[in-house]
């Protein structure tokens, strides 16, 4: 998570939106990081976060 996409939302007062992008990055990483934790190498991680980016993509353009 880039602190450049928060910036738009702490310009215009939007605190919830900086809150939740910062929780949800954290979850995310806690998720990859016990990913790789049970898997003992970071292809799983690579292939999980790859995996999110695209449906992130797909939801994006829908």
């Amino acid at each position: 998570m880039a602190v450049g996409y928060m910036v738009p939302n702490m310009i215009s007062g939007d605190c919830f939106a900086v809150i939740t992008k910062v929780f949800a990055g954290a979850v995310y990483g806690v998720i990859l990081g016990f990913i790789r934790l049970k898997t003992g190498n970071c292809w799983s991680t690579i292939l999980v976060h790859g995996v999110m980016n695209f449906f992130g993509l797909v939801w994006f353009i829908v």
